[in-house]
């Protein structure tokens, strides 16, 4: 394999590592918003009741 190649995917993989690791953190992120939503949503329903049609 030449050179150039070899540097080309070595630059490739550090790209591919470094979106996985901000796609791990926006999961993360999305994860922890939804439990915040969810304690929410059950802190509104103790306070006023469940919702009425």
């Amino acid at each position: 394999m030449s050179a150039r190649l070899k540097a080309a995917c070595k630059r490739l993989m550090l790209e591919f590592r470094w979106v996985q690791r901000r796609t791990e953190r926006i999961a993360r992120a999305l994860s922890e918003l939804e439990e915040g939503v969810t304690r929410f949503q059950e802190a509104f329903r103790l306070l006023f009741g469940p919702a009425t049609a």
